[in-house]
């Protein structure tokens, strides 16, 4: 992921404080850049789909244990605790996350009958040290009836809801080449929602922590950690 693509993915806010750095440190664009650094190597983890402010706070620890050697362990401080979007995503509860609007939403592709145009998908994550618990909860209540798990494996898990009765010629599918790990598929009058874990590594395994359904809907919790 270059530079250019990872500055559309950090919070306005945080671009904020991170430029008024340079007037307030002499050794800002050091701390600039090591910020930058940072957020490279983040990336790796972002497209499990953390958050990039969530992953920042996972490798907190790491981090500032380098930035202690530029002499810039005070900034860094100041900007987890002065930039609220750092912290947001620190504390995910379900029925928090169905207050708002869904977070994302999958364009549905149809080949055939009366398909929905898109499906949503709440998402949000808990960091801790050394990794973090992502929980996506998939909005197919607004279209279909109770979800219900029919497959599950260590690394999938596949949900099944009957679709309302306007929608039950559809046959199509919606993904999301940024969400890889979710995919919602339309036949046989019926939605499949699809979790596919990343695979992880030997240092970084991936691994489910709940499944569950909520208010008719599927619910995933998993987690990645070092």
């Amino acid at each position: 992921m270059s530079i250019d693509q990872l500055n559309d993915k950090i919070p306005p806010h945080l671009k904020e404080v991170i430029d008024r750095l340079e007037i307030q440190s002499n050794n800002a664009a050091d701390f600039k850049q090591s910020l930058v650094n940072a957020l490279l190597l983040v990336s790796r983890i972002a497209r499990y789909q953390l958050t990039v402010s969530a992953a920042f706070i996972a490798l907190k620890e790491t981090y500032m244990k380098r930035l202690t050697l530029t002499g810039s362990l005070g900034l860094l401080s100041a900007l987890l605790v002065a930039t609220p979007g750092l912290t947001q995503d620190a504390q995910v509860e379900p029925s928090a996350l169905l207050r708002e609007p869904p977070s994302t939403t999958f364009n549905v592709v149809a080949t055939k009958g009366n398909c929905p145009s898109s499906v949503g998908l709440w998402t949000g994550s808990r960091p801790y040290e050394g990794g973090a618990e992502n929980t996506a909860i998939a909005d197919t209540s607004s279209i279909a009836g109770r979800a219900r798990s029919v497959r599950s494996a260590k690394k999938f898990v596949v949900y099944r809801a009957r679709l309302n009765k306007e929608y039950a010629s559809c046959v199509g599918h919606a993904s999301s080449p940024e969400y890889p790990s979710y995919k919602f598929t339309f036949r046989r009058q019926r939605v499949y929602f699809r979790v596919d874990l990343p695979p992880g590594t030997l240092n970084s395994p991936t691994k489910f922590t709940s499944r569950s359904v909520l208010l008719s809907r599927p619910m995933v919790k998993w987690a990645i950690a070092d």
